[in-house]
């Protein structure tokens, strides 16, 4: 499976959006990247937004709970597969937990306040 970054470059080069390329999701045409600190972000505020610890989310994905730690820390990158389970355990859809892309669980300040703490960290 390839790491989100390959699938960003990729989908940068091709000029299509990269939750499209990786998971079929949300609009073919690119809309905008995503950082990792982004997508750490949103696994984190969808993880509290749930009131779930990291081991409950890696056990439920199927994932381990160092995984989700070192992807929330900045420190580890996703592959496709690991994203997939993880939205999927989180009940969001895989492009937007991975590059932000389709319909939000947040509203833009909640997720706007969360990124404003993270980068604070």
């Amino acid at each position: 499976m390839p790491r989100l970054s390959t699938v960003a470059r990729l989908a940068s080069v091709l000029g299509v959006a990269p939750g499209w390329l990786a998971f079929g999701q949300g609009e073919q045409t690119l809309v905008r990247s995503s950082e990792a600190t982004e997508f750490a972000a949103r696994l984190q505020a969808v993880r509290a937004m749930h009131a779930l610890s990291r081991a409950t989310l890696a056990e439920a994905a199927g994932v381990l709970e160092g995984s989700v730690q070192r992807i929330e820390e900045g420190r580890g990158e996703a592959n496709v597969e690991t994203v997939e389970r993880l939205a999927i355990a989180l009940g969001v859809s895989a492009a937007w937990l991975a590059f932000g892309e389709g319909a939000s669980p947040f509203s833009p300040a909640r997720m706007e306040a969360v990124s404003a703490t993270n980068r604070a960290d």
